[in-house]
């Protein structure tokens, strides 16, 4: 069983990001149990809307201490799209992010030799992507963790989990 923690997915979902809860649990086998952060194995702050961001900020500004604790001891979490916008400035380690124009397409990214496929549509520019230890922000949304197999066994590898994917899902997976 894998103690998750996952910030109001009902308003943080934009694009599907919680289907990479569905991805964690069905590639390594293990149930997902709701946990508050602190208690948490793994964290997740799904990319939400500028209205949701505006109506739950003083609820996110209240768990940038746990995130700033998980972020130091590199613990598996997963920050998408606008809650990584949101919280760059508010955690030291996170990168200074800088905006231009809004750029919307697919791209591959790396960090730390993991490379990352995904869809982006932001104004950040050169941030897409930051890893420390297990603990991973990105601009890249939607279930990234069920598309990208190298990105999936390192979150598995922080809890101690393997992940198991069939050579059929593989190739399934790398035509995304």
């Amino acid at each position: 069983m894998i103690r998750v923690f996952s910030f109001r997915p009902e308003y943080f979902n934009n694009n599907g990001d919680q289907g990479n809860l569905e991805a964690l649990a069905h590639f390594t086998d293990q149930e997902i149990s709701t946990v508050a952060i602190d208690d948490a194995e793994f964290a997740l702050f799904g990319d939400g809307s500028r209205a949701a961001i505006r109506e739950f900020g003083d609820e996110l500004d209240s768990l940038v201490p746990a995130l700033e604790k998980r972020l130091q001891a590199g613990l598996p979490t997963l920050i998408v799209g606008s809650a990584y916008e949101f919280f760059a400035p508010k955690l030291s380690g996170l990168p200074i992010l800088s905006y231009g124009d809004r750029v919307s397409e697919f791209r591959e990214v790396r960090s730390n030799d993991i490379a990352v496929k995904g869809y982006r549509n932001s104004e950040v520019i050169d941030s897409d992507l930051f890893l420390s230890g297990h603990f991973v922000a990105t601009t890249l949304f939607g279930p990234v963790l069920a598309k990208n197999i190298s990105l999936l066994q390192h979150m598995a590898q922080g809890l101690g989990l393997q992940v198991s994917v069939s050579d059929h899902q593989r190739s399934w997976i790398e035509k995304l």
